[in-house]
């Protein structure tokens, strides 16, 4: 069965994630939202829990995710992902989660930074060089 609570505060989530058989990301994946990781799904898989999520760029790069393209194929994937809910599914979740820290993003975040901020300065002297 399924059960809708609506918005909850933060610390009330790990009850949550306990009653749940799976975790479900179902923002559109048509906008600039599905160009990033949203943060529930790291809870998601700090909890543990098969994470079922719509086609969403950057969800779909995780194999411990499961895709679902379209309301008919929604209760599938969510079964699907219940269903495989074992040993080497979790050890892939927490592999996973390890991977996506913040600690971690943020680190990817200040390379990309930095990087650009190496290509913006080197763009800045080569403008320089050309109007002198």
């Amino acid at each position: 069965s399924v059960e809708f609570y609506g918005q909850r505060p933060q610390e009330e989530m790990p009850d949550f994630y306990r009653k749940a058989d799976a975790c479900i990301v179902s923002l559109k994946a048509d906008n600039k939202i599905g160009l990033t990781l949203p943060a529930k799904v790291q809870g998601y898989m700090a909890a543990g829990k098969p994470i079922v999520s719509s086609n969403m760029a950057e969800c779909s790069q995780y194999k411990s995710v499961y895709i679902y393209d379209n309301a008919g194929t929604f209760i599938e994937t969510v079964e699907r992902a219940i269903c495989n809910n074992n040993e080497e599914y979790q050890s892939l979740l927490d592999d996973e989660a390890k991977e996506n820290t913040w600690e971690e993003r943020m680190s990817e975040m200040m390379a990309v930074i930095e990087e650009e901020k190496k290509s913006n300065s080197s763009d800045k002297a080569e403008a320089d060089y050309v109007r002198n």
